[in-house]
């Protein structure tokens, strides 16, 4: 969310959502939100895309961005379009403001401003590569066990556990 706030980066999360049933009782949905009293719930940059097509979360996932699968596909890719043009518009506003503040002849100030930030990339660039010549690598989270992968892995392990499903015998 700092991105958001401080660099002029847009940032928003359609998630899909599967309605109540008689089997489920609430809603149901592959993400897993942040908090109600977080920044990106506050600004609300997680919306629900509903989707009545699909049987389970993760066929729901998969689906999210076809219209056979989602019956919401085009609520939803009007919606990622407004957000887009949004987007568009709060970023020529911006290039406006930016050019009255350094003047219409400005460009000798946008350019020193542009090669300073890369010098400043670069610079940070090679001191990352002088580290990794070095030896020192960044600490990195450790990639878990088989059989302790979170959500997905508990799907997983749902569907390996329970029989395979009957064939129906008019079929053979």
């Amino acid at each position: 969310m700092e991105l958001v706030e401080e660099g002029g980066v847009t940032f928003h999360n359609y998630y899909t959502v599967i309605p109540p049933s008689r089997k489920y009782p609430s809603e149901r949905t592959f993400i897993i939100l942040p908090p109600k009293g977080s920044l990106a719930a506050q600004k609300k940059v997680f919306t629900p895309a509903h989707n009545t097509l699909a049987a389970d979360e993760i066929a729901a996932h998969i689906g999210m961005f076809e219209a056979q699968t989602n019956d919401g596909y085009y609520t939803l890719g009007l919606r990622a379009a407004e957000i887009v043009c949004g987007s568009v518009a709060v970023g020529r506003e911006m290039g406006a403001k930016w050019d009255n503040l350094i003047g219409a002849g400005g460009t000798g100030a946008k350019q020193a401003i542009q090669e300073e930030e890369e010098e400043r990339i670069g610079s940070k660039r090679e001191e990352e590569v002088q580290k990794l010549d070095r030896g020192q690598v960044p600490l990195t989270e450790p990639i878990p066990q088989d059989g302790e992968g979170g959500v997905a892995d508990q799907a997983l392990r749902r569907t390996t556990e329970s029989p395979p499903p009957q064939q129906d015998p008019r079929l053979d």
